[in-house]
């Protein structure tokens, strides 16, 4: 049984051909090549020309330091179905730049896709929903900071102008807005002498805000002026 065992054992050795740091060529013109870098430790795949300091088609880096390795392609990776890849984090993301490893996309949970910046959560995205941690700041002409990030601040989304006419009874007004579906906030602030009064928004619908005075304002030709924000 044990000399049985060394046989094997030898023969598995046997198949085995060592060839240092020497190039392994394959093709018809022998322009592909394969080799052991022992100056940087790693596995190279190399179309001609060779030599020791020749560019590296791909690069396989040894074990070290526990990250198993990396590998390196000098060229476009295609892939014809698809790619998979650890979830990351946002300290480790998943996809990553060169020496600026915890900037890129991770997946904190199952369906959703996160974005980090210097280790740092910076956005989230899942069905539907868009969470930003800090400010968002729109740089499309004048830097206009969109939403505050701060404690208890309030969204600086555009404002939509509305003007209606008041008759002195009418309380309820419909004040059209925007979006093509029925907002989940709006914000009504009058901006005309006339609009002025107590009223709160009654209903959000898919195109228009309903807001109901407590007291009618009073009779007027385009008299009631409002700035209208609203979100999904």
């Amino acid at each position: 049984m044990d000399a049985q065992s060394g046989d094997s054992t030898n023969k598995a050795e046997s198949e085995f051909t060592r060839i240092g740091d020497s190039w392994l060529t394959f093709g018809a013109a022998n322009n592909w090549g394969v080799r052991y870098n022992d100056v940087r430790n790693e596995f190279q795949v190399v179309h001609m020309p060779f030599g020791q300091n020749s560019r590296s088609n791909i690069r396989i880096e040894a074990d070290e330091n526990g990250d198993r390795g990396d590998v390196y392609i000098d060229d476009s990776l295609i892939v014809r179905n698809e790619f998979e890849t650890s979830a990351g984090s946002t300290t480790d993301p998943s996809y990553t730049f060169t020496n600026n490893n915890n900037t890129g996309l991770y997946q904190p949970d199952s369906g959703v896709l996160g974005i980090t910046a210097a280790g740092q959560r910076t956005a989230v995205f899942d069905n539907g929903t868009t969470r930003v941690n800090g400010d968002v700041t729109a740089t499309d002409g004048p830097k206009t900071k969109l939403w505050d990030g701060s404690a208890g601040h309030s969204p600086n989304l555009p404002a939509t102008t509305v003007t209606v006419s008041g008759d002195g009874s009418t309380t309820s007004f419909s004040l059209e807005h925007p979006l093509d579906t029925r907002p989940s906030v709006a914000t009504v602030t009058p901006s005309s002498a006339d609009a002025a009064g107590t009223f709160w928004v009654q209903t959000k619908g898919r195109d228009a805000v309903t807001i109901t005075y407590e007291s009618a304002p009073p009779n007027g030709r385009a008299n009631l002026t409002y700035e209208l924000i609203v979100s999904e």
